[in-house]
């Protein structure tokens, strides 16, 4: 594709909130735009795609992250930082870059509906856009573990299995008869248990059905082990399924493959496939009856129909990496940005929290 028109629809987003800014102090809002807005677009050029965009409101002004997704004709995300105005009920913004002027117009209806048109003359194209603000709520968290400050652990990931929380690291603790990984184990209200060193070398790509770790290893290759770090299989992920995340449940495997999450048995045979249609899954976990994943600062809580029915909101410096259940509880991994981090290499702050989804 042109790479005129990536920048175009890198753009097209921001018209969903942005408008001019009117420094007379006499237009209002009108309207709520804070939370979670995903929607669909598409292009007189047979361009089309999604959105999704977290919105912080400060009276007229407003900024947030947008993820943008293209269907057709390629797959591919594009994330940004944003930040416009909304007056009146109404979305608008007049924009240039790389010389080719976008224009487009929008309103909001009832605080929760999105629609609109963009046009951009100079390359002949135009379209449409509707989205939707989804239910939103900032995540009620109960701190089960935080990284200490002034002490370097470098976590790599979590699991939850035989009924406690495994937090795994590398460390050169448990190094004297070879390499081995460090874990502390802490009970489901936060207390350490025991700090223990399981012979295996994990990578930070694993996840547990509640009796077994499986870690997924350079997107090629999935090994079982048992507690006390002994291999029991490994398998080679088919070409087919060539993946970057793993996650578990008590009967399944679910493997990231692009845009989609894949659920197999343990032989790796497609039973059913998950679309976080919207934005880029980093981390997922099946709840009860629900699909739960996380891209950036929020977890998506999805029906069996995978329409998105809530997000759960965390602070927007924060990135959740993984989630895991078991089947009552829910507890997501969380790391940010450390300015104060002692060690330069790794300035990164790790955190457990139990999340309420209720």
């Amino acid at each position: 594709m042109n790479k005129q028109y990536y920048v175009i629809l890198f753009l097209f987003i921001s018209l969903l909130f942005s408008c001019e800014k009117d420094d007379s102090g006499n237009s209002i809002a009108e309207c709520d735009v804070n939370g979670v807005w995903i929607g669909e677009w598409e292009s007189n050029l047979q361009i089309t795609g999604t959105f999704c965009a977290n919105v912080t409101q400060n009276l007229t002004d407003f900024s947030g992250y947008i993820c943008i997704r293209l269907d057709e004709p390629s797959t591919e995300n594009y994330n940004r930082d944003f930040e416009g105005t909304v007056k009146s009920k109404n979305v608008r913004t007049i924009m240039t870059i790389q010389g080719v002027e976008i224009a487009a117009e929008g309103d909001i209806t009832d605080d929760a509906l999105v629609s609109g048109n963009f046009n951009v003359p100079d390359l002949s194209m135009h379209g449409t856009f509707d989205g939707k603000k989804i239910p939103t709520t900032e995540a009620n968290l109960t701190e089960i573990y935080s990284s200490p400050t002034g002490v370097v652990e470098h976590i790599s990931d979590f699991i939850y299995i035989e009924n406690s929380l495994w937090i795994i690291m590398y460390s050169d603790d448990c190094w004297e008869d070879g390499p081995k990984t460090k874990i502390h184990k802490y009970d489901l209200t936060g207390n350490l248990i025991e700090t223990i060193c399981f012979d295996a070398i994990l990578s930070s790509n694993v996840s547990s059905d509640g009796q077994y770790i499986w870690e997924l290893y350079n997107g090629t290759t999935i090994s079982k082990f048992d507690t006390d770090g002994l291999k029991i299989d490994s398998i080679d992920v088919p070409n087919t399924l060539h993946c970057y995340k793993i996650a578990c449940s008590t009967t399944n495997l679910f493997l990231f493959t692009g845009s989609k999450i894949h659920e197999t048995d343990y032989s790796l045979n497609v039973l059913d496939s998950i679309n976080p249609r919207y934005n880029f899954p980093e981390s997922y976990a099946a709840y009860q009856d629900y699909h739960l994943y996380s891209s950036g600062n929020v977890i998506y809580k999805m029906n069996t129909d995978q329409e998105i029915i809530r997000a759960y909101v965390f602070p927007s410096e924060w990135r959740i990496t993984d989630i895991e259940t078991n089947g009552t509880k829910v507890w997501c991994f969380v790391n940010w940005y450390d300015e104060n981090a002692s060690d330069e290499m790794f300035p990164f702050r790790y955190t457990i929290y139990e999340i309420d989804l209720n």
